[in-house]
């Protein structure tokens, strides 16, 4: 097999080992997945809402162990659908259903809580039809914050206050459907009803919270997750991009976790968001109450992660072409992918569709794969012998 580093964005791949002394490993190693206690999740401010909470406390938390580098990626959980019936017009109705909720959170560099659909990031991947009539119901489990303090529409606010996008999808945006200014109040639901056209073009869209003003807040910490549409089976594609997508298709979400404040007091959009905004669970701004730097596996606090792994690996055979579905859903920073080559490894990239839309000239040979805050890209990769293959960012 063929071994690929996916790399951080600010990090060399073979240089984040040594940040880590033998002590701050083995807290590493003493981590785990699962649903635990609230009494059992770590420092935290005694005026949280998860101590007073006991409805929650009942119910625990998920935690989400991802503080070690260079383990195998794990591909987002794939949603399973509540029921699929069939409307009386002949359209398929799938519906699922998420629930925005605090899962905790071991990172390479910090422990915190984060606000997450279904508990888990990246957000579970949900996949549907052209002509479908997508049904998702969308549960705040957040706490209720009062009073609200009123502020101008885009400027932060209202940090568990929802509703949810589907981002690229060409659908109304009116209730019952893709409505931003829809509010999902914490304890309360929203039934989202969306009809696609059968001529809907397929490929990979996402979704996100979307509430003016909390976007940034919500998204940036891993509220978003990969909206697919598959290709029918008559679709007009070529049959081994049929093949390479049904076999071997890989997919990448793409968050830049930030939430370190600059020591000058220099902010950035995610500390400045939870701040101003109000949150009390997620303010990385106190330190020791609402996160703690543990520096487990690096030093490095500003990170683009991998289905938020820190430097994750691919197994590829070589000679074999690979379908990767990358979200870039970060909302300040941008990449250009490169896939750089050890000891005589290469591969092929090409690009088959860039935000959800097929190219007229597909499979289009590229270097570099560009993505800014929102954009998705659908590559195909063959790397050539068996070798290991460090993608970087060619962005400074």
């Amino acid at each position: 097999g063929l071994c690929l580093l996916l790399s951080s964005s600010f990090q060399d791949p073979t240089a984040s080992a040594s940040t880590a002394s033998p002590t701050q490993e083995s807290k590493c190693k003493n981590c785990y997945d699962g649903i635990v206690p609230v009494n059992a999740v770590g420092k935290m401010n005694p005026d949280s809402w998860l101590y007073r909470n006991s409805l929650l406390k009942e119910r625990n938390i998920k935690t989400l162990c991802l503080c070690h580098e260079n383990e195998e990626l794990i591909a987002p959980v794939q949603l399973p659908p509540d029921r699929i019936t069939m409307t009386k017009d002949g359209r398929r109705e799938i519906k699922y259903t998420l629930y925005y909720r605090v899962a905790k959170y071991i990172g390479p560099a910090f422990t915190t809580f984060l606000k997450l659909f279904n508990g888990v990031g990246p957000a579970p991947t949900i996949r549907i039809l052209p002509g479908d009539n997508l049904i998702i119901d969308l549960v705040n489990e957040l706490e209720d914050i009062k009073p609200w303090v009123y502020r101008v529409l885009n400027e932060y606010r209202d940090p568990n206050i929802t509703n949810l996008h589907l981002h690229g999808a060409h659908i109304i945006g009116i209730n019952p459907g893709d409505n931003v200014s829809k509010l999902v109040l914490p304890g309360n639901s929203n039934r989202y009803n969306y009809t696609f056209s059968y001529d809907h073009m397929p490929g990979t869209m996402w979704y996100h919270t979307h509430w003016h003003g909390a976007t940034a807040h919500q998204t940036g910490q891993g509220a978003a997750g990969l909206l697919i549409m598959e290709d029918p089976q008559d679709y007009p594609i070529p049959n081994y991009l049929k093949k390479m997508t049904k076999t071997h298709e890989i997919e990448m979400v793409l968050t830049h976790l930030n939430l370190i404040k600059d020591p000058e007091a220099h902010g950035n959009n995610m500390t400045d968001a939870a701040e101003i905004s109000g949150s009390r669970l997620t303010n990385w701004t106190i330190s020791g109450t609402n996160m703690d730097i543990t520096n487990s596996t690096t030093g490095e606090t500003n990170m683009i992660l991998v289905n938020m792994q820190y430097i994750p690996y691919v197994n590829m055979k070589a000679g074999k072409w690979y379908r990767w579905r990358i979200l870039m859903a970060s909302v300040q920073e941008r990449l250009a992918m490169a896939l750089v080559g050890k000891e005589g490894a290469s591969c092929t990239v090409q690009l088959l569709a860039k935000d959800g839309i097929y190219l007229t000239d597909a499979p289009r040979i590229v270097s570099n794969i560009i993505l800014s805050a929102g954009n998705r890209a659908d590559v195909a990769v063959r790397c050539s012998v068996v070798g290991s293959v460090a993608v970087i960012n060619k962005y400074k």
